[in-house]
């Protein structure tokens, strides 16, 4: 189950490809769930870097447009430090789910465990 949140930190496909393997042919309903919750993280944290993007590409096109007015950058860099902060979390929240699933434990996070409660 640790190595399930321990292998995001070599790549990303890899731990997504055995919490599938996991999910497909395992019978422990802990370590199902606990595949279920990297899987989880990786998406809300991919989709929050998918938010700072976005908000890069929009200053982007207004630089583009009103660009030789102004120069329109994203103010003190907030998409660039925002994806820090997002990629710091997820790999912070991982190595706790890891470190605590090496006694077969979880920590309770309710937004993760509402989300695998519902769909699992």
């Amino acid at each position: 189950g640790a190595l399930i949140f321990f292998l995001v930190f070599v790549s990303d496909l890899v731990a997504i490809l055995l919490a599938a393997f996991v999910l497909l042919y395992e019978d422990n309903e802990w370590l199902r769930k606990s595949a279920i919750k990297m899987i989880s993280v990786i998406i809300v944290s991919s989709m929050f870097l998918v938010l700072f993007d976005t908000i890069d590409d929009v200053f982007g096109i207004l630089d583009i447009a009103f660009g030789w007015i102004i120069d329109i950058d994203v103010p003190f860099e907030l998409d660039r430090i925002g994806s820090y902060v997002v990629y710091a979390a997820e790999k912070l929240l991982l190595l706790s789910f890891g470190l605590k699933a090496l006694s077969m434990g979880t920590i309770k996070a309710k937004f993760f465990d509402r989300i695998i409660n519902n769909h699992m």
